[in-house]
């Protein structure tokens, strides 16, 4: 494959995270607006729990997603995938972007958003899984790593460009502009983006380079091969302990993201007073510090190896969580920058060196079944419940620095995890 055409398989691989994302981000950084208009309540924190309980149901569908998208990856290919989700994704999109509020539709713009909402999970759901395998496997050997990490690297550029969107518009819109119409604008967008992403996928995916890797029913027995036509079947029965696996290293750096790049950003204009628009400034430049930081780590995993930045990775996070929460949870924009930081690079590497892993851990049989149902029943469960979960966790305890204890938990873990791991790198798919 020459040059422009690997780089022309990479971007298309990715485009459609950038999409995906962008359009998660947005919700995330419009929340409170958004449970305004869609769950209005006299207490302002029952409309924000609202919002993020909506944000955490299109994440329930994401092992619904992964599940059907899985199946459809290990029967017909990545490439169909990748053009449908995408496809979902936009439409959704859309259709939010001209939902009537709840001051007009009552209930049913409550039940629309939520139903559009899980609509978007589940295309998320085969998204990000199906073109992590598909870039793992159009990789040479060598470079698995830091191809694999443009999966990650897409989606924190929709979060990046989500974000700047939304820094924008409350910079040059007053609140009664936003709160009437221009939350409406960043979905209308993502209709754009997805737009560019599906004529991109449309000629841009070739067939991965690397399957050489396929089963043939010669090696197969009867019963195998009865189950070969229900990859879903194979995934439960013969590899639940790697799904287990990667809960806890998935859970982890997960979590760490939505803590500090979703849900503190709402937290931090709504309890500390810190302006809007300086937080969203802050965290658009962070999102672009980490973005490189998860190409480093692509690039290290495959000069390293994958156990090393994993180790580094994990351990930093239980080790660091708490030193640096305390730097975010200031009115002081440098420290709030510094503590974030130490975050971004936390996450991107966690984010660069997970695709690579995930695909080399999981078995060659009903890979994209694995990975999907691995993947997303931890996204559903721990990641999209996290603005939720610390929201409540700092209510309850009335301490800002009470959810750093689920982040150094699931660090800790998954550093042991990764502690009696074997290194991947090389391995034969």
């Amino acid at each position: 494959m020459a040059l422009s055409d690997r780089a022309k398989t990479i971007l298309s691989g990715a485009a459609g995270n950038v999409v995906e994302w962008f359009d998660f981000a947005i919700y995330g950084y419009l929340a409170t607006i958004i449970g305004h208009n869609f769950f209005p309540s006299e207490d302002p924190f029952v409309s924000t729990v609202a919002a993020f309980g909506t944000f955490a149901a299109g994440y329930l569908m994401r092992p619904v997603g992964g599940a059907v998208f899985g199946y459809i990856g290990d029967r017909w290919g990545e490439k169909v995938v990748l053009i449908w989700s995408v496809v979902m994704m936009g439409g959704a999109s859309g259709l939010i972007a001209i939902l009537p509020t709840y001051d007009t539709a009552g209930y049913f713009a409550s039940i629309g958003l939520v139903v559009l909402r899980m609509i978007q999970g589940f295309s998320v759901g085969g998204e990000f899984t199906g073109s992590i395998v598909y870039l793992v496997k159009s990789a040479r050997t060598s470079q698995r790593g830091i191809v694999g990490a443009t999966a990650n690297t897409g989606a924190i550029i929709g979060f990046l460009i989500g974000s700047g969107v939304a820094a924008v518009l409350t910079t040059t819109l007053t609140q009664a502009e936003m709160a009437a119409w221009g939350w409406r604008l960043p979905f209308a967008i993502g209709v754009l983006i997805a737009a560019l992403a599906f004529l991109m996928r449309s000629g841009g995916l070739n067939s991965a380079e690397n399957i050489e890797n396929e089963i043939t029913e010669e090696a197969l027995s009867e019963e195998d091969l009865a189950e070969e036509n229900v990859p879903i079947m194979v995934a439960l029965k013969h590899h639940w302990t790697v799904i287990l696996k990667f809960l806890p290293l998935v859970a982890a750096a997960n979590i760490a993201f939505y803590a500090m790049f979703t849900f503190a950003v709402d937290f931090m204009s709504s309890h500390y007073h810190v302006k809007e628009s300086l937080v969203l400034d802050i965290n658009t430049l962070n999102m672009g510090m980490m973005a490189l930081f998860t190409i480093v780590a692509g690039w290290l995993a495959d000069k390293l190896g994958r156990k090393p930045v994993l180790l580094l990775t994990y351990g930093s996070l239980a080790l660091f969580s708490l030193p640096l929460s305390w730097l975010m949870f200031h009115t002081n924009p440098m420290l709030i920058f510094l503590g974030q930081l130490g975050f971004a690079a936390i996450c991107g590497f966690g984010l660069g060196v997970n695709p690579v892993m995930l695909v080399e851990w999981a078995p060659k049989r009903a890979r994209n079944t694995v990975i999907s149902i691995g993947y997303n029943i931890t996204l559903a469960v721990f990641g999209g419940t996290t603005p939720m979960v610390a929201t409540w966790l700092i209510k309850e305890f009335k301490s800002p620095l009470s959810p750093i204890v689920y982040l150094v938990t699931f660090g800790a873990v998954a550093f042991v995890i990764a502690l009696f791991s074997k290194e991947s790198r090389g391995k034969h798919l």
